[in-house]
């Protein structure tokens, strides 16, 4: 029997083993039966009947119609051929198929020839890890070097080989994961990464989005699943070439990759789960539908994931804080895409479109949780105190209706912490977030923000490190550590972690600014001016990239001090309106840290002015000012007795780290 090669792929007909580049695709028996009918005869249409002879040769009864169309779409799957691009399967409407990509054949003793192939890999999921130090041993050699100043090890050796033509015969994933149980004692987890949905059609963009993260959320609650490092893949373009990479980097296990397609009224969604050690194919999932039924479909792709997997313990539930409503479903969709533009004008319109949701299913936790945080999320636009009580109630109402909803609790932790100054209830709401959803990065960099602000900076980076570990390459994560560490006198791994972050994100001004701060906590005061030379020009910002030649020249003429005198007169100028430095009150409002009067004044020693600003701003009770107890600028005033008893209206003390022998 031939075997046949049609770039990149091989089929060998004496064993049904379907190959990408000598790597194994694991594929179901009748999706092999249809792909060597169609290679049997390539460029000439197979009939339906044709295939369905070949299929079920025996006339086992079945509904043929809607088998063959799941078999090509199978196959269109595991070729990575969609219908609408297609380069292998063509339709020929009310007829068949044929198979139109260019063959070769290889005789029988020819491919009796060939070599064999190496055995597939097997599927071994690591142990989850507990830090970003085994998160920076899978990134790229560069990357990992600037990283070296934390201690880092491995706990698990990235991947083994093992024999998987047995597998292969046995059902591919599901019988490995049998085999597993078998033999290990204690339960493993498999980490899974989503990466955006590819997407067609008109009004696409506005559901794929809202509907990824939604079925994160929904398959989290599988058990023995961990969704992973949703943020690093944002911004990752994925193919066979590059899946195994991704996977070493953001330690993943499987990628979920999927397509939404919308027409007219009608949704398509499309699946194929992928092993990451070796990109081998291992299932392919299709939903079609009316778009009011994006809920049922996505229960359905819960269950099927389950069952693809072959996961130990109950069958899934009903989603736990959902509906069954599809027009409730719509509209909670809606309202987490327009949450995601964070304009004032989205964020009112997400609102709205929550509460229209919660009319039509009053019992809709998850629409609670999500307005909630778009509540929360406006506040930043209208300062109203109304949008805190609002969020506090919707996250509430949300709690009682589905207690273990993460989202919910992380909001309240945030309204604690940073609106009502109450650290301890934030840090415990937060705790709960993390309990319900462990594996979502800015959880942990949330509760991090809140133990650094009462001192406890180990725990605070291994917050931080476990935020790593669950989403490598998010830049916003580096963007908080950065503080967190800084904050903690720990300038080294402070600097590490901007150069990091601006990696991911070089064309952020901001990346810079955190940069320059880095550099100018370590007293490299001349890299400093320069990254905020580099902020200016980015920024389009001629009066403060004036401000910071002059200031390289002050700097230069009479120390630190006299760069910080001159920040300060600008400040005073823009403050007092003068016309040459109006410019910089853009500036002050994109980068607020770097023309604080009240820090540069507690930097050069004025004391007294210092002191009156930070007694006005906690009076004003403003958030910014949550930093007195650990903020660099600040550190001239730790003995003064003014400074404590501000201290002490806001519930903070110095830390530990910072006292003396003899305090």
């Amino acid at each position: 029997m031939p075997q046949y090669s049609f770039s990149p792929f091989a089929y060998d007909s004496r064993t049904g083993v379907l190959t990408r580049n000598g790597r194994y695709l694991s594929i179901p028996r009748q999706t092999s039966l249809l792909l060597a009918a169609l290679l049997a005869r390539a460029g000439e249409v197979v009939t339906r009947e044709e295939i369905r002879a070949a299929l079920w040769p025996d006339g086992e009864f079945l509904d043929y119609e809607n088998a063959i169309n799941r078999a090509i779409n199978n196959l269109r799957m595991a070729l990575r051929d969609p219908s609408h691009k297609t380069r292998c399967i063509e339709t020929v409407p009310k007829r068949g198929y044929y198979f139109s990509a260019p063959v070769t054949i290889a005789s029988s003793e020819e491919a009796a020839a060939e070599p064999e192939l190496l055995p597939e890999p097997a599927l071994v999921v690591p142990e989850p890890a507990a830090a970003i130090v085994q998160a920076a041993q899978s990134l790229p050699p560069e990357i990992a070097s600037e990283l070296s100043v934390i201690p880092r090890h491995r706990s698990w050796m990235p991947y083994l080989i093992a024999v998987a033509c047995l597998l292969v015969a046995a059902g591919g994933v599901a019988a490995y994961y049998r085999h597993r149980h078998t033999q290990a004692a204690q339960p493993r987890t498999i980490a899974i990464g989503m990466p955006p949905f590819e997407i067609q059609g008109d009004g696409a963009d506005r559901v794929a989005e809202s509907l990824r993260v939604d079925l994160m959320d929904t398959l989290a609650q599988l058990p023995g699943i961990q969704l992973r490092a949703s943020h690093s893949l944002d911004s990752m373009k994925i193919d066979h070439d590059n899946v195994r990479e991704i996977g070493r980097v953001l330690n993943l296990d499987l990628l979920l990759l999927g397509r939404l397609r919308l027409q007219g009224k009608n949704c398509y969604v499309d699946f194929e789960l992928v092993r990451a050690a070796d990109a081998v194919h291992i299932a392919s999932l299709q939903y079609s539908g009316a778009i009011e039924e994006l809920a049922t479909i996505r229960d359905k792709i819960q269950r099927d994931v389950f069952r693809n997997l072959e996961i130990s313990g109950r069958s899934p539930q009903l989603i736990r804080g959902s509906t069954q409503n599809p027009r409730a479903y719509s509209l909670y969709l809606t309202g987490r895409d327009l949450a995601y533009q964070r304009t004032e004008a989205s964020l009112t319109k997400s609102i709205e479109s929550y509460q229209g949701a919660i009319n039509e299913d009053p019992q809709f936790a998850r629409a609670y949780a999500g307005m909630a945080t778009a509540h929360l999320a406006n506040y930043s636009w209208t300062l109203k105190q109304s949008d805190i009580d609002d969020a506090r109630t919707a996250a509430h109402r949300a709690i009682e209706l589905s207690p273990e909803l993460a989202e919910a609790y992380a909001t309240l932790g945030i309204i604690s912490f940073r609106y009502e100054w109450n650290f301890a209830l934030g840090q415990a709401e937060l705790r709960k977030a993390i309990q319900a959803e462990p594996h979502q990065a800015m959880y942990h960099a949330w509760l991090a923000q809140i133990l650094a602000l009462l001192g406890e900076f180990p725990e605070a980076a291994r917050e931080i490190d476990l935020a790593h570990t669950d989403d490598p390459l998010w830049a916003q994560v580096y963007n908080i550590e950065i503080g967190i560490v800084g904050d903690g006198r720990d300038y080294n791994r402070s600097l590490v972690a901007a150069k990091r972050f601006l990696e991911l994100k070089p064309d952020s001004s901001f990346g810079h600014d955190e940069l320059a701060w880095s550099y100018f906590n370590v007293k490299r005061y001349e890299d400093a001016i320069a990254e905020w030379k580099q902020v200016a020009l980015m920024e389009k910002d001629p009066i403060r990239l004036e401000m910071e030649e002059q200031g390289l020249a002050e700097l230069r003429r009479g120390g630190i001090h006299a760069y910080a005198r001159l920040r300060l007169q600008q400040i005073e100028r823009a403050q007092a309106g003068d016309s040459r430095a109006l410019a910089l009150r853009a500036a002050i409002g994109r980068h607020g840290n770097d023309f604080s009067a009240t820090e540069w004044n507690a930097f050069v020693g004025e004391n007294a002015k210092a002191l009156a600003a930070i007694r006005r701003e906690i009076d004003d009770h403003d958030s910014d000012r949550l930093d007195l107890a650990i903020n660099p600028m600040f550190e001239g005033l730790h003995s003064d007795p003014e400074y404590l008893a501000q201290l002490n209206r806001l519930g903070l003390r110095l830390p530990t780290a910072y006292l003396g022998p003899h305090s």
